[in-house]
């Protein structure tokens, strides 16, 4: 560091160093001294420790701050001082690294961290037990619902007819279905002339019924007779009839091509079998002392009405008005309950045709209530189990199940709590047929 004073006609050179030791040492020079000026002061500044007195130079330890300067401060500051002393060098060498080097790292990584974090604390902490028992967990409330329906069988035929329903629903003799013995129904396929329409064709063929025999055999008027001739789409239905006397007891139809109208025999006679053969010959026990059933098949054709004296007219081909009942109690209450108000109530129909249907129940309102609460004259009450009539039309020509749930929702008189009911009443129709017997009805 570099410091210079202005004094009077005279300058005083200031060099300063620092010792191994920390010591600031000074060494003072006078510059420009002229004979005659003042230098008692100086000299005296210079001389006042003679051990530093060295070849006309001072050196000497020397605080700059000690020592009060003799006459006022120059009018204008110093110089500034340089921006920044050199770095001086170290005293010693730096220490020299370390023999060996570190420490290499471990062989394999630190295992991983979990796959996930933990879970969280809740939010918040749980709330303070109250000072007090809570109140008594409620009880549940349910409503009891149980349904009865119909029966809804068909009757065997159990007396000679006088008029049978068929329906011509196509395909060979591979689809008869009929408890009949072998030796008293038959069935033909003439595949060299070709074949009955599939079912489902829409397809339509001749149909000539008569008295039970070979088709070479059958001639009209020697106590064989024509029951029904003429074509028939596939789906339709024709009658065998005799004018209200009863049929024979043994009955064959003949399937053959679809004739025109130009083309067609008078009554008693076949189609031209050039033309049109016959396809399809089947042959049944009519009388009924063999079971007949409706939707029993010969061949092409199916049994869906007959008529007797004993039993009318039995048919598929109408449909059925029969009624559910369901009914509602309630068996059991909670606690000081012993009456409910329903509140709402929704039937749902699942039939195989159509599929689903939900209609509401209109018994809203309605108070049903304990046994020992409907016999209270003091209670408004008076019904202990609520009856709900429900109309099903069953369609007997196409056997399916029927699926009727009810649900009911209601609320405790006193306390306003919710109570629940739920029943479904399930049945297939016929029940004796092969539809409804493959899901066990």
């Amino acid at each position: 560091m570099k410091i210079s004073f202005a004094l009077l006609a005279f300058s005083l050179r200031l060099h300063t160093a620092q010792g191994k030791d920390g010591t600031i040492r000074g060494k003072a020079t006078l510059d420009n001294v002229k004979d005659g000026e003042d230098k008692v002061f100086w000299e005296r500044f210079l001389n006042f420790n003679p051990d530093f007195i060295e070849d006309g130079a001072y050196d000497y330890p020397f605080d700059a701050t000690s020592m009060p300067t003799s006459s006022p401060p120059t009018p204008t500051p110093t110089t500034t001082p340089t921006a920044s002393p050199t770095a001086s060098p170290t005293n010693t060498p730096t220490a020299s690294p370390t023999s060996q080097p570190t420490a290499s790292p471990t062989s394999s990584p630190t295992a991983s961290p979990t796959s996930s974090p933990t879970a969280s604390p809740t939010n918040t902490p749980t709330t303070t037990p109250t000072t007090t028992p809570t109140s008594a967990p409620t009880v549940p409330c349910f409503l009891n619902i149980t349904s009865e329906g119909p029966n809804i069988t068909i009757p065997p035929c159990i007396d000679r007819p006088t008029l049978f329903g068929m329906e011509f629903v196509g395909g060979d003799c591979s689809n008869t279905q009929t408890e009949q013995p072998a030796n008293l129904t038959n069935c033909t396929d003439f595949f060299e002339n070709g074949n009955v329409p599939e079912p489902g064709s829409g397809e339509t063929s001749f149909i000539m019924v008569v008295t039970g025999g070979a088709l070479e055999s059958f001639v009209e008027g020697d106590g064989n007779e024509t029951y029904f001739a003429g074509n028939v789409k596939e789906d339709d239905v024709y009658y065998i009839y005799r004018d209200g006397d009863r049929l024979p007891s043994d009955l064959t139809i003949f399937t053959f091509p679809e004739v025109p109208t130009a083309d067609i025999p008078p009554l008693g006679s076949f189609p031209n079998s050039t033309l049109y053969p016959p396809l399809q010959e089947a042959n049944f026990h009519s009388s009924c002392s063999q079971e007949v059933l409706l939707f029993n098949q010969f061949g092409a054709h199916t049994v869906v009405q007959f008529e007797n004296l004993r039993q009318g007219n039995v048919t598929v081909l109408d449909t059925v008005n029969e009624t559910v009942t369901f009914t509602i109690s309630v068996p059991e209450l909670p606690p000081g309950e012993d009456t409910v108000i329903v509140a709402s109530a929704e039937l749902s129909r699942n039939y195989t045709v159509p599929q689903l249907d939900t209609q509401p129940i209109y018994i809203n309102g309605t108070l049903i209530c304990t046994e020992g609460a409907a016999v209270d004259p003091t209670n408004p009450c008076t019904i202990s189990e609520l009856e709900v009539d429900v109309e099903v039309e069953f369609d007997l020509k196409n056997p399916q199940t029927y699926a009727l749930t009810l649900e009911v929702i209601a609320n405790t008189e006193i306390s306003n709590q919710f109570c629940e009911g739920e029943n479904t009443f399930e049945y297939c129709a016929p029940e004796n047929t092969e539809v409804c017997n493959a899901v066990g009805f």
